[in-house]
Parts: C-alpha cells; sequence; structure tokens
C-alpha cells in the first residue's frame, strides 16, 4: 500500500538542537518556537551521546539542503555549459562528476515526488 504525499511543507528552517535536563533533545526552529520538529530520547541504552550527534547531523543537513541543492544545480548546468573543446576528450559526458550530479539531483527529485 503506498501513501500519496502530502503538499505540505516542512517547517522552515533553520533549526537548533536543544538538550533538556530531561534526558530528551528537540529539533527545533530557530525562530523560537515552543514546539519541536523531532525529539530524541537520550535515556536509550549507552546511545545518548550518539542521538545527540544525530539531532547535530539532522539540523546541519536540513539548514543546508536547500544551499547545496541550488550549488550542485549551478555546478551542473556550468559543466554542462562548457564547450566540449574545454573538456577531455568526450566532452563533459564523459567527466564522472556531471554524472554523479545527475544521479544525486535526480534521486532529491524522486524523494520529493
Amino acid at each position: 500500500m503506498t501513501q500519496a504525499k502530502a503538499a505540505t511543507k516542512h517547517t522552515a528552517t533553520p533549526w537548533q538542537v536543544h538538550a533538556t535536563d530531561g534526558g530528551a533533545v528537540y529539533v527545533q526552529p530557530l525562530d523560537g518556537s515552543a514546539w519541536s520538529v523531532a525529539r530524541l530520547d537520550l535515556n536509550i541504552e549507552d546511545k545518548g551521546p550518539q542521538l545527540l550527534a544525530n539531532a547535530a547531523y539532522i539540523v546541519q543537513a536540513c539548514n543546508n539542503f536547500e544551499k547545496l541543492l541550488a550549488s550542485a544545480k549551478s555546478a551542473l548546468e556550468f559543466m554542462e555549459q562548457v564547450e566540449s573543446d574545454d573538456w577531455e576528450e568526450g566532452g563533459a559526458e564523459t567527466m564522472p562528476a556531471v554524472e554523479a550530479f545527475r544521479q544525486a539531483l535526480a534521486e532529491i527529485e524522486e524523494a520529493q515526488q
């Protein structure tokens, strides 16, 4: 059974990590909203430090996603527009970075549908 993806947009970034004395860490909007985007329970066995690192990683990835996506699109566009004489034999199509950008961008677009 597949679920239709909702048209609802995620909470605006930037986000931040907020650890509490009660053993939880929250991913929250930086704008001071009182609610959280995600909650991780740091009291799970000996996983507290790893979960805190995971929360920081989530925040870092999400806060930079749009900028990285735009940069990847710009880089691919530039590589595709450069005259083939400026590349080694075979043009941009033979450059591993071109295919890597195309594949990554296709996967992102597929996930967003």
